[in-house]
């Protein structure tokens, strides 16, 4: 019985604190994935004055749309980075930069899957500027040409 009990206490430690160990993994690989790929982005614009066009090297089949971990797909995986253009307003524009045009500015945001271990981590941010922050807003807004965080409650990574 004493046993049992034993047992019964470690489990309740360790299945938490292994939840959290998956949740700081995953939001530390998304933020790695983001890191590579706005060095792709600046190697393009490099080479093509434009961030148009970009289409990732990596092995990832959308140039908007990237599943981390690598070789995850759209209900396997844990965060998805979207790659948007921001416009020249103050909020930015839903638009993937295989599509915009003139593209001179960048948001990468991550959001964890809804239903698997991850869903409560935060979102994740990342621009052209080098804003990098975290918010478990239900959505991360950033100005063009802003080089502060990504509004209320949100923390830089």
């Amino acid at each position: 019985m004493v046993v049992v009990m034993i047992i019964g206490i470690l489990a309740a430690i360790a299945v938490p604190s292994y939840r959290q160990y998956v949740r700081k993994n995953a939001q530390s690989e998304a933020e790695s994935n983001m890191l590579r790929l706005s060095v792709e982005l600046e190697q393009w614009r490099a080479k093509t004055l434009t961030y148009g066009g970009f289409t990732p090297s990596r092995g990832w089949a959308a140039a908007d749309t990237v599943y981390v971990p690598n070789n995850s797909g759209a209900t396997t995986h844990n965060y998805a980075i979207r790659i948007m253009h921001i416009s020249s307003g103050s909020t930015p524009v839903a638009v993937s930069l295989s599509t915009a045009s003139p593209a001179n500015s960048w948001v990468m945001v991550a959001t964890p899957r809804t239903g698997s271990v991850v869903e409560n981590s935060p979102m994740l941010a990342y621009t052209s500027q080098g804003v990098k922050c975290a918010s478990k807003a239900s959505n991360i807004m950033v100005a063009a040409g802003s080089t502060q965080n990504c509004g209320e409650g949100s923390k830089p990574w």
